[in-house]
């Protein structure tokens, strides 16, 4: 079973997320803010990460710059969700799988999930 790992401080989106991937038989885990999402990066070892950017401790840029550090131990694609539209480009160059603006299409959410997963 495939683990997706959301980091997300927003609870009903991490809710909302959850039984929509949980529902279409993925593993889901949650972190409430970047510190404790790269905590769990180590632990869980998910195959994906959705990835809200605005959030307390340690901001899902500051997120992405760790992961990109050590992308020869995690090499996870990422997910990236937020209320900041116009910044593709910019997530495109940190290396993110896909952008998505907050709020999202589930079923676009899905689709793009599905094909970075089955790839």
């Amino acid at each position: 079973m495939k683990k997706i790992l959301i980091i997300e401080d927003e609870s009903t989106t991490v809710v909302l997320l959850r039984k929509l991937l949980e529902g279409k038989g993925y593993e889901v885990v949650s972190a409430g803010d970047g510190m404790e999402g790269y905590v769990m990066i180590k632990e869980e070892n998910p195959h994906l990460i959705i990835l809200d950017v605005h959030m307390p401790n340690l901001d899902g840029y500051g997120l992405i710059r760790e992961i990109n550090e050590t992308k020869s131990k995690y090499k996870i694609p990422i997910i990236v969700m937020t209320a900041n539209e116009g910044l593709e480009e910019k997530f495109k160059t940190l290396g993110v799988a896909h952008y998505f603006t907050k709020p999202f299409d589930t079923a676009k959410l899905l689709e793009a999930v599905n094909g970075i997963l089955n790839r």
